[in-house]
């Protein structure tokens, strides 16, 4: 499934995300993907929880992807971890406010 349209990360947008599991990417004003996260719950949520923390402040906008509707049964963190995975190996680093870095885990678990 892929991701949807990009939208401000403003309190409106977010009440309006998905109250679903998912998969989501946060941006800078410029483009740049800053953020990658999941939920196996609730999308909206994880961005309210986002949303009032202070290093995600200068986070202009979002976009999310439902997970888990295959007959695979996929989860969110699985599709999170997928995507990190190209990141890295697209740009040699984690997005800038992701948490974890591949210093402090193991790469198995990132880089499958």
């Amino acid at each position: 499934m892929p991701f949807s349209k990009s939208r401000p990360f403003t309190k409106v947008e977010v009440e309006n995300a998905p109250a679903c599991k998912g998969v989501y990417q946060l941006y800078y004003a410029s483009g740049e993907v800053v953020y990658i996260g999941s939920s196996e719950s609730s999308i909206r949520s994880r961005l309210k929880e986002h949303k009032s923390k202070t290093k995600f402040m200068r986070v202009k906008a979002f976009r999310c992807m439902r997970v888990g509707d295959d007959i695979w049964g996929t989860t969110a963190m699985h599709v999170e971890r997928s995507l990190c995975n190209k990141f890295y190996k697209q740009y040699g680093s984690l997005p800038r406010l992701q948490e974890r870095s591949p210093k402090h885990i193991d790469m198995s678990d990132w880089l499958d």
